[in-house]
């Protein structure tokens, strides 16, 4: 299987870069695309310099998706740098996948308001329906949001492992909490959490 991850050496994208060195195997492909986005309405005299430039920082960035892929993972015989010029990063990541026979790109997106109208409105919904293959957007938690839900799963998980305390309810359930084994199998008293 290739996987291709769109990388511009932002946050997103190296969670997205991990994520797919996580899912990697050996017969697996990843490639790592850097896109290069020149302007549609270029003046024929524009100096070089400026799409220079940007082929200078994708070639940064693909260094530092090298650099990361090294780390985490040891299949590096499997990894597959490449820079592709186009007019938008939608067209970019599109035309790379189909150029490189990908068979799922991998984006990232926040799990918030502004995430979830990108996912209909934005560049992952474009390249969602123009891409030739499967598309896997992996939502990600801001680390604000995550300690609120480790909260809330804390106080979750404290109230459902508290150990319930037999409390005598009459004057002859005295021994459900001393603890008498026979008293306790006879159902006898009320159990609370």
């Amino acid at each position: 299987m290739r996987i291709l991850v769109p990388f511009d050496d932002s946050r997103d994208a190296r969670h997205a870069l991990h994520e797919a060195c996580r899912i990697l195997t050996p017969l697996d492909e990843l490639i790592v695309l850097a896109s290069v986005v020149v302007p549609r309405h270029l003046p024929a005299d524009a100096p070089p310099g400026e799409v220079w430039k940007q082929t200078c920082r994708a070639e940064v960035h693909l260094a530092s998706a090298r650099a990361i892929v090294g780390r985490i993972t040891h299949y590096g015989d499997a990894l597959q740098c490449v820079r592709v010029q186009a007019t938008s990063l939608v067209a970019a990541v599109v035309a790379g996948a189909t150029f490189y026979e990908a068979d799922t790109i991998l984006l990232v997106a926040r799990a918030n308001v502004r995430g979830r109208v990108a996912a209909f409105f934005g560049a992952p919904a474009a390249i969602v329906r123009q891409a030739s293959c499967d598309v896997r957007v992996l939502y990600k938690v801001t680390p604000r949001r995550a300690q609120r839900l480790r909260d809330v799963q804390a106080i979750i998980d404290v109230s459902t492992t508290r150990p319930c305390v037999a409390t005598p309810t009459g004057p002859g359930d005295e021994a459900i909490s001393r603890g008498s084994p026979s008293r306790g199998y006879e159902g006898e008293g009320s159990y609370a959490t």
